[in-house]
């Protein structure tokens, strides 16, 4: 499971406009967004369409939650799947034809060999050409099927310059298909939380249909398992203070062992953690109505200090800025202790890897006094399903499919779409599907992101422990948690010159933390940043933020 794109600095925006999963938009570069009424710059709205409510929610009734669902996000979670899941799809689904697929994703059991896709394209009765990408590669080939014009039936969307234009010239606009209740027609994606519907839109248009997930950001990962090693005998130690984060980090250390705090991207996922810490700005922050950027407050300056800090001191792994790639295969050696990724990967490795005895390290404030603020991240992946445009009769079709791969949890679909063939895919344990080495071959991948709620609620099969610390964990985080005030909003400049002089900067910072430049020179760099871009973005931001708070 690859590290999700952590908020707030210019490092996070690179993985933004590289990875698109950024944002309450999805459709974000560069930390920018798509939802909304209102948009700055080329993104203003064709004047003849009219803003459109969010699609009705209707939680799904057949199956209680072992903890139930609360405010701010917090979602549900189970111990078990129900014994005798019932049918959930009612309506007709295909209609015999080929569907084609452009999704994230690596090479799976081919078609003609993998039971659980043609089982799948037998319940939809359609035949599915699958095209996989993986993510790194993902953005390219996007752009490279926009300017051929050869784009197939469902495309995962991602940033890129004029994307407004994008879509109006390309992809079906479900605004009259899904919004409000039309889209109880498709109870599944009815089921799908509100909150997910934010990444689809863009000035008040419905332009696809996300997978959803719940809001939390990134977390730094343990290992119980390795932690015990360190003489550390509980998977979720307490540290109260930066002071006793750095402690941490330095007994998880052993050079002469080969052995690291962390592993990872310096100024990406470090950098992240240690920006919650200081309390900065998720990304930018709202102040005298006004956008000021993370990058000009002096908690980025403390962040940027600490993790060089931890550089010099050898607290993350030498290879980290040159192979940053290894970074799980570090964690899954126990060549270091912390990992940070995205929330799903809690339950994803739980349930690959049980041994592992995951916990989670609870961030504080730098200066101690309570647990550090969450800076919150979008409700779902950020390159959500958009559909080729087309007749209605065929954007139906597709819809009605992309409904079955939305069946919530407790269904049998959700089960048949999520684990596979019985016996072959998975295994029950008691009533829990238990995936099996077939199961991983075969998994559908790109599939999953065009609206399974595979990670809408909180579920790992036979591992109840884990579902109670998820859910604890978010029901602490989510409340208090800030989200990034550009997100709804459309900048021009950002996912155009934004993309370069981010980068820049992030390639600064790299140099800052491997102490090839000073610290010092910090203000002059976000200075020359603001000039190429910064300025322009903050502008747009502004100016997107005042028509879509005063509902123009």
């Amino acid at each position: 499971m690859a590290q999700s794109h952590a908020r707030g600095s210019s490092s996070l925006d690179r993985r933004r406009f590289l990875a698109g999963a950024a944002g309450v938009a999805g459709l974000a570069v560069s930390g920018v967004t798509l939802a909304g009424c209102g948009g700055g710059g080329s993104g203003a709205a064709a004047p003849n369409k009219k803003s459109v409510p969010l699609p009705t929610f209707v939680p799904y009734d057949g199956v209680k939650a072992d903890l139930p669902a609360g405010p701010h996000g917090v979602p549900a979670g189970y111990y078990h799947y129900p014994a005798d899941p019932v049918p959930f799809v009612k309506h007709k689904l295909g209609s015999g034809s080929s569907i084609s697929w452009l999704v994230q994703g690596t090479g799976s059991t081919p078609k003609n060999k993998n039971k659980w896709l043609q089982a799948v394209m037998k319940a939809v009765n359609s035949d599915f050409q699958i095209s996989l990408i993986p993510s790194a590669d993902y953005l390219k080939k996007f752009q490279v099927a926009i300017a051929g014009g050869d784009l197939q039936d469902v495309v995962q969307l991602q940033g890129v310059a004029n994307m407004p234009q994008v879509l109006e010239k390309e992809f079906a606009d479900l605004s009259d298909y899904l919004s409000g209740d039309n889209v109880k027609n498709y109870p599944g994606l009815a089921s799908i939380a509100t909150a997910a519907w934010q990444i689809p839109m863009l000035n008040g248009r419905l332009w696809g249909v996300p997978q959803p997930r719940a809001a939390a950001g990134n977390i730094v990962s343990t290992r119980g398992d390795t932690l015990k090693k360190f003489g550390i005998g509980d998977a979720s130690p307490v540290i109260k203070s930066g002071a006793e984060f750095l402690d941490l980090c330095k007994n998880l250390t052993d050079k002469k062992r080969g052995k690291y705090a962390f592993g990872t991207q310096p100024n990406t996922f470090v950098l992240s953690a240690l920006l919650e810490m200081a309390g900065a700005p998720n990304n930018w922050k709202m102040q005298g109505g006004k956008f000021v950027s993370a990058n000009e407050t002096d908690e980025m300056k403390l962040a940027l200090e600490q993790v060089t800090k931890m550089w010099k001191a050898g607290y993350i792994h030498p290879d980290s800025f040159s192979t940053p790639g290894e970074n799980i295969t570090w964690w899954s050696g126990g060549i270091t202790s912390l990992y940070v990724q995205s929330f799903a990967g809690w339950s994803g490795y739980s349930k690959t890897n049980p041994e592992w005895q995951q916990g989670v390290l609870r961030l504080p404030k730098w200066q101690g006094g309570g647990p550090a603020i969450k800076l919150l991240s979008i409700s779902g992946y950020g390159a959500y399903a958009g559909l080729k445009k087309a007749k209605p009769a065929r954007i139906k079709e597709i819809l009605r499919i992309l409904d079955y791969i939305a069946s919530p949890f407790g269904t049998k679909e959700y089960l048949d779409m999520n684990f596979g063939v019985k016996d072959l895919d998975y295994t029950l344990k008691g009533t829990d599907p238990v995936t099996t080495q077939q199961g991983t071959s075969d998994n559908l991948q790109g599939l999953f992101y065009c609206g399974s709620q595979l990670y809408q609620n909180l579920y790992v099969a036979n591992m109840p422990d884990v579902v109670k610390a998820e859910h604890t964990y978010l029901t602490s985080v989510l409340p208090t948690g800030i989200t990034d005030p550009s997100s709804g909003l459309y900048s021009q400049t950002a996912s155009t010159k934004g993309a370069t002089a981010n980068m820049t900067l992030n390639n600064a910072q790299g140099d800052i933390i491997q102490g090839r430049r000073p610290l010092s020179d910090w203000d002059a760099l976000v200075k020359t940043w603001r000039q190429q871009a910064g300025d322009a973005m903050r502008g747009e931001y502004e100016k997107a933020y005042e028509s879509l708070h005063s509902g123009h």
